[in-house]
């Protein structure tokens, strides 16, 4: 959490809402004495001695928000900077203006977050190369186990489980231990997808609007010029909004896809913003119309879809997209921490 030492003790802030405290990032002091704290999924917060007031996304197409608060520092004429993972940002007083990197700029303090927000890993010839043990990586970052698979030459070259699945049992982590894939799952989601293209069930430049059924992408200005595909809605290039899904906890009621798409959950209503094709954005309300559009066309649930086109002809037995995960299974799932 967020604490404040007095030189004596310290004195723990109640908890701030919408703030996880798990992503606190990184906290900075302004010369006139103000406190921002940057959350890694959330923007910064800035205290004025009573309360914290949220900044965050005030300009979606740079994702300041979902992507995190990296870095921020103040330069030699009190200019306020924020070192986002979708870029730099200045800060003038109400909210965050992106600044274009056209090279490195005058002030060595902002060139300084710069090189915060690049891999500060550097490996001359014929230096030695520091090493470390995966068990003292998984002791430092708190990770009490890890799958690794290793693929040479398109085939598994060795596989292994590393600590525990569960903490509280001991369970160990297995090769055949489940882990959430996230959106490792879309090259997955894409796949299927395509095997309807190669069939002739799908078309990847057509309207996704002419084989939706069970719901229909609102048209709009962007629309009228340019219809969603497919192809455009696997490649993040659609102009579909929701960058990212928070997901829902194990014993909430989970919505239907429809209700996702209408923002009946917990995000936003799926639309499309800007011109189809005109630029990339990544956007995870784009990969639920593909699973709407694909149990459409095929008539039976997204999982039963994957699991006959992707998982079974690869041999992959032991992963699934049934959400929650059913009961039998629940000891074969790696419990998150």
């Amino acid at each position: 959490g967020v604490c404040r030492y007095d030189g004596k003790a310290f004195t723990r802030f109640p908890k701030v809402k919408g703030l996880d405290e798990n992503d606190i990032y990184t906290i900075y002091e302004t010369k006139a004495g103000t406190i921002w704290i940057g959350a890694s999924r959330v923007g910064a917060y800035r205290y004025d001695g009573k309360t914290f007031t949220l900044f965050s996304e005030t300009n979606r197409k740079h994702w300041t928000r979902n992507f995190g608060l990296q870095a921020m520092l103040e330069d030699s004429k009190g200019t306020l900077w924020f070192g986002f993972s979708g870029g730099l940002f200045r800060f003038n007083g109400k909210s965050f203006v992106n600044v274009p990197y056209l090279g490195k700029p005058a002030d060595r303090n902002v060139n300084a977050l710069l090189e915060k927000l690049q891999p500060n890993m550097m490996v001359v010839d014929g230096d030695p190369i520091e090493t470390t043990t995966l068990d003292e990586l998984m002791r430092v970052h708190h990770v009490p186990g890890v799958s690794i698979a290793v693929i040479r030459n398109g085939k598994i070259d060795w596989a292994r489980g590393f600590g525990l699945a569960d903490v509280e049992t001991g369970r160990a982590v297995t090769t055949q231990t489940m882990f959430q894939a996230a959106s490792i799952s879309k090259p997955v989601a894409a796949a299927a997808a395509l095997t309807m293209v190669q069939d002739g069930l799908l078309d990847l430049d057509e309207d996704v609007n002419l084989k939706l059924k069970s719901w229909k992408l609102p048209t709009n200005g962007f629309t009228d010029q340019q219809p969603v595909t497919l192809r455009q809605l696997l490649s993040h290039t659609a102009g579909t909004n929701v960058l990212g899904l928070p997901g829902y906890a194990r014993d909430a009621k989970l919505p239907s896809t429809v209700d996702i798409l209408e923002g009946r959950g917990n995000s936003d209503p799926v639309r499309v913003d800007s011109l189809p094709g005109s630029n990339w954005r990544y956007s995870d309300g784009g990969y639920v119309i593909i699973g709407q559009l694909m149990e459409d066309v095929a008539g039976k649930p997204y999982p039963e879809i994957v699991r006959e086109r992707v998982f079974d002809p690869a041999g992959m037995t032991h992963s699934t997209y049934v959400q929650p995960l059913p009961l039998a299974r629940e000891s074969e799932a790696a419990t998150g921490y």
